[in-house]
């Protein structure tokens, strides 16, 4: 549901300032709009929705740790 709001008001966004005279701003949020909303289709239709909290991505860049003193871990020695 929520991956709905967002685009359908980008798309809104973009008609009413079209209908005003803005000039290229509504065109890159229509077309931002309507790229969200058949991304969103295409999961649904595959079944295959973001759950929030639950679904995890691997960050390769995760908190670094600096140990103080004298520490045992795993991995190669950085510094003596």
């Amino acid at each position: 549901m929520s991956k709905f709001i967002l685009p359908v008001a980008e798309i809104a966004a973009g008609v009413v300032l079209q209908a005003t005279g803005v000039p290229i701003i509504p065109e890159l949020l229509i077309n931002a709009g309507s790229s969200q909303l058949l991304g969103s289709l295409g999961t649904i239709g595959q079944g295959t929705q973001d759950r929030g909290a639950i679904t995890t991505k691997r960050n390769p860049v995760a908190t670094w740790q600096y140990p103080y003193g004298r520490v045992r871990s795993g991995g190669k020695l950085r510094c003596r």
